[in-house]
């Protein structure tokens, strides 16, 4: 008795393991795809919640956001080097939201607002006057091309 047979049925059902273990690991990726945008989402949330809790328990937090918006040439260096951090603090965290949008984890609708917020910071003069003199120097190329993109709009 030849062993052709065999060897052809095995060779048969190899195949279609390879082809079920290939549809099941796209299942996998697929899965774990979308558990890692909701992760990056979350994060991205608890950042922003962050800044809300810090604006609320913080009792002049407020009220210096609010002078460096309406009256900038009336800081003091104190209150010039806290809103600095602030923004610092910010942009940190607008960072990595670009990251995880390049490296597709956030969709194009969660970016853009998130985008337009941040870039309007850049209308404040405290925050440019920051941004050109040592601001720009620690963030990532891609988010300096982003405010030069916007400045020259």
């Amino acid at each position: 008795m030849s062993t052709q047979p065999f060897l052809f049925l095995f060779e048969v059902i190899s195949a279609i393991s390879v082809v079920v273990s290939l549809i099941y690991l796209a299942f996998q990726i697929r899965g774990n795809t979308r558990a890692m945008r909701r992760e990056a989402t979350r994060d991205i949330i608890r950042d922003l919640n962050e800044q809300n809790r810090m604006l609320i328990t913080i009792p002049d937090l407020g009220e210096l956001y609010l002078k460096t918006l309406e009256q900038p040439q009336e800081l003091t260096a104190g209150e010039r080097l806290r809103f600095q951090s602030v923004i610092t603090y910010s942009l940190a965290n607008f960072e990595m939201a670009l990251d995880y949008y390049r490296d597709g984890l956030l969709r194009d609708e969660h970016i853009e607002k998130y985008t337009e917020g941040m870039l309007q910071l850049f209308e404040n003069p405290v925050v440019m006057e920051w941004w050109e003199k040592e601001g720009q120097f620690i963030f990532s190329q891609a988010l300096q091309d982003l405010v030069a993109a916007r400045r020259s709009v």
